[in-house]
């Protein structure tokens, strides 16, 4: 028997909102009149389009070489999507810092790793509505790419940050290196720490010059080492083994 040649009577709206809905666009608007005499069905354009594709094929090119994200709302409003994530599905715990949960992402992946590696780095479970909300969209937007992406279900399958996602990082790693004000500290190997809150950047320069950002710090962390008897103790026991770091 032939399969799948008709399409079953009332079921081509359920159809129409899950297919956008995978495809991380707005839903759509539907309009019509009291005898419903006409039926306008419309599609709104899909929000990373204006950001990744631009107006066209010039502009586009224009985009991918500037990355226009200067904030990290910027970075927040791109990912959501749009509309497409309610926000009654995202992880509460996750809620309210969703776009430092795909930097973190993003950083932990500028080598390859597997789906289960990423998501227990989060600190999530591996399964698919975990995935379709802190991976798949950073794959959307081409900032992660797949090892094997002919076979994007492949249980031999990693992520690894593409070159639109480090030049992102590269641009707010920039940015947050003006703005975060740093103050002078009483240790014999550390002479300023600053901390941005938003980010969870720390930041800390030592004596000898070399100046060092710890990314994902909790403000707990910041605090305990800002209150700690020994700031170069605290530092070398709590963050300089257990965050990732890069040199300024």
């Amino acid at each position: 028997m032939v399969r799948k040649l008709t399409e079953g009577k009332g079921t081509g709206l359920p159809i129409i909102y899950s297919s956008l809905g995978l495809n991380g666009s707005p839903p759509p608007l539907f309009e019509t009149d009291d005898d419903r005499s006409y039926f306008l069905c419309t599609l709104a354009i899909h929000p990373l389009s204006k950001i990744i594709l631009g107006q066209d094929e010039e502009q586009r090119r224009d985009q991918d070489k500037s990355l226009k994200i200067y904030t990290i709302d910027d970075l927040n409003t791109l990912l959501w999507l749009g509309k497409s994530l309610r926000r009654d599905q995202v992880e509460p715990k996750l809620l309210d810092d969703l776009e430092t949960i795909y930097l973190k992402v993003l950083r932990y992946c500028e080598k390859p790793k597997s789906r289960f590696s990423i998501l227990e780095h989060i600190g999530l479970y591996n399964n698919t509505k975990n995935f379709n909300y802190y991976i798949k969209p950073l794959i959307l937007a081409e900032w992660l790419k797949q090892t094997i992406p002919d076979k994007p279900t492949s249980k031999n399958q990693q992520y690894f940050t593409a070159a639109l996602g480090s030049k992102l990082l590269t641009l707010l790693d920039e940015k947050n290196t003006q703005n975060i004000q740093r103050i002078p500290v009483s240790s014999s190997n550390i002479a300023t720490v600053g901390y941005d809150a938003e980010t969870q950047i720390l930041e800390i320069e030592f004596h000898h010059g070399a100046i060092y950002q710890y990314f994902d710090v909790p403000k707990a962390v910041y605090d305990g080492l800002m209150s700690a008897g020994s700031i170069g103790s605290f530092f070398m026991n709590e963050i300089k083994t257990k965050f990732s770091n890069q040199k300024l």
